[in-house]
């Protein structure tokens, strides 16, 4: 087999995604990931004002931050903590203050990123004896 052929023949055609796949974000995230496999830059306005799917896009498709879609997933206390873990791997300062209104997200983040406990109290977040498990 030449070179052209073999080329040729590992280019994928993948069928065009139909409207509601362009605006659903649930479906635009599934049609990303499994049908081309990467990103799906016409439907990322859409993806984006959802977190949930935001962060499932971020995590699966981008693997890596998305600015783009920060400040949806932000609002999520959930989509939030698990954006901070599993795809910041870090702090998401921009959204600790949603973190911080779910008790169990805010104990999961806090026990993680224990650094952000001084500034969850300062703020009124957390009692100030939290700081140092009284």
């Amino acid at each position: 087999m030449n070179a052209v052929a073999r080329i040729l023949g590992e280019a994928k055609k993948v069928r065009p995604p139909t409207p509601l796949q362009r605006k659903n974000p649930h479906l635009a995230y599934y049609y990303a990931r499994d049908v081309i496999k990467g990103r799906f830059p016409e439907a990322e306005e859409a993806i984006a004002k959802s977190p949930g799917w935001a962060y499932l896009y971020a995590k699966s498709v981008i693997n890596g931050r998305w600015p783009e879609a920060e400040e949806a997933i932000a609002k999520s206390p959930r989509y939030a903590y698990e954006y901070a873990t599993n795809v910041i791997k870090g702090r998401f300062p921009e959204a600790e203050e949603a973190i911080a209104k779910d008790p169990d997200s805010a104990k999961h983040y806090l026990m993680l990123f224990p650094e952000a406990k001084l500034d969850w109290a300062l703020k009124g977040w957390i009692p100030m004896g939290d700081i140092w498990g009284v």
